[in-house]
């Protein structure tokens, strides 16, 4: 027998539906205390089949889109929908807050830790042990604790976190009591989406370099799981396959400064294709940007196309673009 949804619960797969930009206008106008068990619901996430989250959307005179989704919410959806509701720094706060006061969430105290420390917990743990912990972490920190390990030790988890299912919540208890007792020995340290859904999350918090490689890693030991994970993320270089219509719109819609900053990390060739989809002016004041502002550090560029990626999935979550391929078939 299906649960009943409560009503912070029916509210997040409405607020799920619309997405982070057309959300933005309805959260602004929440009560404070509302608003928090509204994200406490998001980061948590809710699961529903198509029938009731149809009839959810229906009983507010929504329409279901041409996509639907089991599982809504998770930390991603949750930061892009403060930023576009907020801005960044108040984005920020709401963040640490739910990141600090939800003590009933599994491994609620570990989100302040430092990757490396929570790495080195972790080194000598199960695969499957690992897939649990990472999986209920923010994906900030758990890409940051992949991102400590070699590349095949990396896939070997990424594997089992696309495979898990629902942990009892006793049995969450007991390993979390036990690693934070490792913790105190050694010194090091003091409900939400799963599978594929947390692995996309991570890849995202990434530097770009560590994704690919954990990806080809991945390809040789599992190469359907690795496509399903390619398939499900955007990264900045995919732009460049866009149809030259899509790519146009988008680029037209785009912060000027990210994009100077974003490109430096682009192969010359694909560029060109940017470059070639801007229209002059646009593509002149880029060029400025990028040599007025001299080398920078490769973080900042990698954070410039994270933020653009961001945008640009708000815009599709809106349904303001289609992110077609140029090598689909158009009729």
């Amino acid at each position: 027998m299906t649960r009943a949804l409560s009503g912070p619960e029916r509210a997040a797969v409405v607020i799920a539906a619309l997405g982070p930009t057309w959300a933005a206008p309805v959260v602004r106008r929440l009560p404070e205390g509302d608003l928090l068990r509204l994200l406490r619901v998001l980061v948590r996430g809710v699961t529903v089949d198509d029938t009731m989250q149809a009839a959810i959307l229906a009983a507010v005179g929504q329409q279901v889109g041409r996509r639907t989704r089991t599982a809504l919410g998770g930390w991603a959806f949750v930061r892009t929908l403060l930023i576009q509701a907020f801005g960044e720094a108040a984005a920020d706060t709401w963040l640490r807050r739910l990141q600090g006061d939800d003590n009933e969430r599994p491994f609620a105290a570990w989100a302040q830790s430092r990757p490396e420390d929570v790495a080195r917990l972790l080194a000598d743990e199960h695969p499957q042990s690992v897939a649990v912990v990472l999986s209920h972490l923010p994906p900030e920190l758990a890409a940051g604790v992949l991102q400590q390990w070699p590349p095949t030790q990396r896939a070997e988890v990424v594997r089992r976190i696309a495979r898990l299912a629902p942990v009892p919540r006793r049995v969450l208890a007991v390993l979390e009591a036990r690693l934070t007792q490792k913790a105190v020995e050694q010194g090091s340290g003091p409900r939400h989406p799963r599978g594929v859904d947390v692995l996309v999350g991570m890849f995202n918090q990434m530097r770009h370099e560590t994704g690919r490689t954990i990806l080809e890693a991945l390809t040789e030991k599992d190469p359907p799981l690795a496509e399903t994970i390619k398939a499900r993320m955007f990264l900045f270089e995919d732009l460049a396959n866009l149809t030259p219509r899509i790519l146009q719109e988008v680029l037209r819609r785009l912060n000027k400064k990210d994009l100077a900053l974003a490109l430096r990390l682009v192969h010359p060739e694909n560029q060109a294709i940017f470059f070639a989809n801007m229209g002059r002016e646009a593509a002149e004041e880029v060029r400025a940007e990028m040599i007025e502002t001299g080398p920078v550090p490769v973080r900042e560029a990698e954070a410039a196309q994270h933020r653009l990626v961001a945008a640009i999935r708000a815009m599709e979550e809106a349904s303001e673009i289609e992110l077609v391929r140029g090598t689909e078939e158009l009729v």
